[in-house]
């Protein structure tokens, strides 16, 4: 039934305006009683469906969208639209409570995966303070020895915010540990 549905609604259909198609399945049986499909039983016929657009349309029709609908509300959208086939939902009474409908659109959004976030935000962080340690380490090496480390950083002030007069840190000082970066 539903192949020949698919077949009498898109007859006609200029394959050129494929990208803007959009089909939205709902079994008969679920027209206003609030019964709902099980994901996997949805997911079947989304793949009947989608088996049949690839049929109909070539490779592209892999990729028309096909929505649930059908008593979809916030504690059933999050196993409908993880199924592989369904591409999100057509809402009808959910909609009309603002915090239902709310949670049906957070169910539909793609998950991050946080963990690799957090991963990379400490690589970056990572790269970030070897590139200030090469900035720092490059001003260092700009400089004369003759002119004194804090000149490299803005002139005595900055010796004497950094207590760099003690002898430990003076460029005239070959053992000091200054002296093995300073040219």
């Amino acid at each position: 039934m539903i192949d020949s549905q698919i077949h009498a609604s898109l007859a006609g259909f200029p394959p050129e305006q494929i990208e803007e198609l959009v089909i939205a399945y709902e079994p008969v049986w679920a027209i206003g009683t609030g019964k709902v499909a099980t994901p996997e039983q949805a997911n079947d016929v989304h793949h009947q469906i989608r088996k049949l657009l690839v049929k109909l349309f070539g490779p592209k029709g892999a990729d028309i969208r096909i929505l649930y609908g059908g008593s979809v509300k916030p504690d059933n959208a999050v196993d409908l639209m993880s199924q592989p086939d369904i591409d999100g939902a057509l809402v009808g009474g959910a909609s009309l409570d603002a915090r239902a409908f709310f949670d049906i659109i957070e169910a539909a959004r793609p998950k991050r995966d946080t963990n690799m976030i957090n991963i990379a935000i400490y690589v970056l962080l990572g790269i970030n303070l070897l590139v200030c340690i090469l900035l720092t380490l490059l001003v260092l090496m700009q400089k004369p020895r003759s002119e004194g480390l804090g000149a490299a950083f803005g002139g005595n002030f900055t010796d004497s915010l950094l207590a760099l007069k003690h002898p430990m840190f003076s460029p005239k000082e070959p053992s000091g540990w200054v002296g093995s970066l300073w040219p």
